[in-house]
């Protein structure tokens, strides 16, 4: 078993492909339920890691939108990595840039967007070498909610790092009373790549 955080990889102009786009799954992965109130996930010591090897990429959930979020849907980022190609047969949609660590992709997709064009239904998916390695969130996040993502790097070790907002009951929807940073690594085993969360750091304001 190789880690990935601790040594840097340059991205490869011929990728293979593991993953098998929109094939369908026999249950529904936790990465495409719905949060749980108050974003209890982020609360286990040690947090539980919801990735399994070999798992399907997950089809999108159906839309709820109609017709009134057209504008956000032309301004949909177009695919330019085989991951980004994946999540478009599976039903997603692209709606920021794709995060690139070594031979890694973070890309960020969603299955809809609101009245404001913030995307509803949203998840970071992660790629090795274009093979699918799991989500860094186990259920999908909606806009100003608690468990949404805030910020997405990666550290100068070569491992992810997400922050994600905190709401308490009466938290203003602009404005979280706290943020959660996760820290992620990619395992490879002979069986494919998986994302693993590793520590998670609570701050309260």
């Amino acid at each position: 078993m190789l880690l990935l955080a601790g040594f840097a990889l340059l991205l490869s102009s011929s990728r293979t492909v593991n993953a098998q786009p929109g094939q369908p799954v026999p249950a529904t992965p936790p990465s495409v339920r719905p949060a749980p109130p108050a974003g209890s996930w982020l609360d286990m010591h040690p947090i539980r890691n919801w990735n399994n090897l070999g798992t399907a990429l997950p089809e999108a959930p159906p839309r709820a939108s109609g017709d009134t979020s057209w504008c956000c849907w032309d301004a949909a980022r177009q695919p330019v990595l085989l991951g980004d190609r994946f999540l478009v047969m599976a039903g997603w949609t692209l709606h920021a840039p794709a995060m690139l660590v070594g031979e890694v992709a973070v890309i960020q997709a969603t299955s809809d967007f609101d009245e404001w064009c913030r995307p509803v239904n949203h998840q970071l998916f992660v790629f090795f070498r274009s093979s699918f390695a799991g989500t860094l969130s186990p259920y999908l996040m909606q806009p100003e909610t608690d468990g949404e993502k805030l910020q997405l790097s990666a550290n100068r070790d070569g491992s992810l790092w997400v922050e994600f907002a905190r709401y308490r009951e009466g938290d203003p929807p602009c404005c979280p009373s706290g943020k959660t940073a996760v820290t992620y690594e990619v395992e490879l085993h002979a069986l494919g790549p998986v994302a693993v969360p590793r520590t998670a750091r609570t701050e309260r304001w």
